[in-house]
């Protein structure tokens, strides 16, 4: 049932979500039209502008040379989302979500729907920020790793409050939330 007060915290976390979305896809734009011939370098030239198109769909793929097709990285960043959905929607349920943790889930989600539009739309990734010597990538990259490391550090600095959790009951509240929500 949709109460003001659901479709509120919907909205509050939807928004923030659709803006970095956007600034994502419109700065892929902006470059696919104007500088894809264009390089260059700053800070020390550690760091740089070097457009390029990942059309093997993942760092992974890419680094590894696995030859996973689109199909299967689309399929995959489904079942990420989803799963990225019901989680969230379960410690929604539990507890309060806390500042930190809605702008780590919406870090999360805006990175796994710019992948999915990658793949999608760009038939791969535009990259354009060049780490010399590394690799190249794009602000969804930004995203998703503002995610990892914020969730590390939280895990580091909760690691007490974290080990004295009960992984039991958590596992006897996240099998209830998956009976009732079907």
């Amino acid at each position: 049932m949709f109460t003001v007060k659901r479709i509120k915290k919907f909205i509050e976390i939807l928004l923030p979500i659709i803006l970095l979305i956007l600034i994502d896809q419109v700065i892929k734009i902006y470059i696919a039209e104007k500088l894809m011939q264009k390089n260059f370098y700053f800070v020390n030239n550690i760091l740089g502008f070097k457009p390029y198109k990942n059309i093997e769909y993942s760092w992974l793929n890419s680094v590894f040379n696995l030859k996973i097709g689109l199909f299967t990285h689309i399929v995959v960043v489904i079942i990420l989302l989803l799963a990225t959905v019901v989680i969230y929607d379960f410690m929604a349920s539990m507890k309060v979500i806390s500042l930190l943790e809605k702008w780590l889930f919406m870090f999360l989600f805006a990175g796994i729907l710019c992948s999915f539009l990658d793949k999608i739309f760009w038939g791969g990734s535009l990259d354009y920020i060049w780490l010399k010597h590394f690799f190249i990538f794009d602000l969804k990259d930004i995203y998703l790793s503002i995610f990892e490391i914020i969730t590390l550090l939280c895990l580091i600095f909760n690691y007490k409050k974290i080990r004295n959790y009960n992984e039991k009951k958590l596992y006897a509240d996240f099998k209830n939330y998956i009976q009732t929500r079907h």
